[in-house]
């Protein structure tokens, strides 16, 4: 399967995507479609505060309104290296949540439903005032795949992330 054809599956046919995603071993294959993502995602940001640098300082007035282009290829650069390193650390986070809710599956594929589930937000993402919205799709997205992945009921793999997410906010 190609990366477009991976991206579709994962958007338009999540059920199906993330049946079948026994067959991935290892985490060599997502932390591939993850790095190409990343970097999508990257350059595109970087491209929208650079020839439009208010798109985003409505959100973050202090990190990115005037910038120069050594500051922003760094800043770039940081947050490329930073979002690639989160992948783990978020993934492991997931992983021992999962545990916590009788999850009985390997690490890599709690990476496999973490990557996979940012589709959204890595395709989509740096839209301006699209954030939210594929945010939450990306949460339907983690919510289907830990349904799928994990065999929990639908109710269960929803109220996992939902509970927790409404004591924050």
């Amino acid at each position: 399967m190609n990366l477009i054809e991976k991206i579709s599956n994962i958007l338009f046919r999540p059920s199906k995507f993330f049946s079948q995603l026994e067959k991935e071993t290892n985490i060599n294959k997502p932390f591939a479609y993850y790095l190409i993502l990343q970097i999508f995602y990257t350059i595109l940001t970087t491209a929208i505060l650079y020839y439009w640098p208010r798109a985003y300082t409505f959100l973050f007035p202090i990190f990115f309104d005037g910038l120069a282009t050594k500051e922003l290829m760094k800043a770039t650069l940081i947050g490329f290296i930073t979002g690639v390193l989160l992948s783990f650390v978020i993934s492991g986070l997931l992983y021992v949540w999962l545990r916590l809710f009788k999850g009985k599956r390997p690490y890599y594929d709690a990476y496999k439903l973490y990557v996979y589930s940012e589709t959204p937000s890595l395709v989509f993402g740096w839209v301006p005032l699209l954030n939210f919205v594929v945010w939450i799709y990306s949460l339907v997205l983690l919510i289907i795949g830990t349904h799928k992945m994990y065999k929990m009921s639908g109710l269960k793999a929803t109220l996992i992330y939902i509970i927790p997410l409404v004591i924050i906010l």
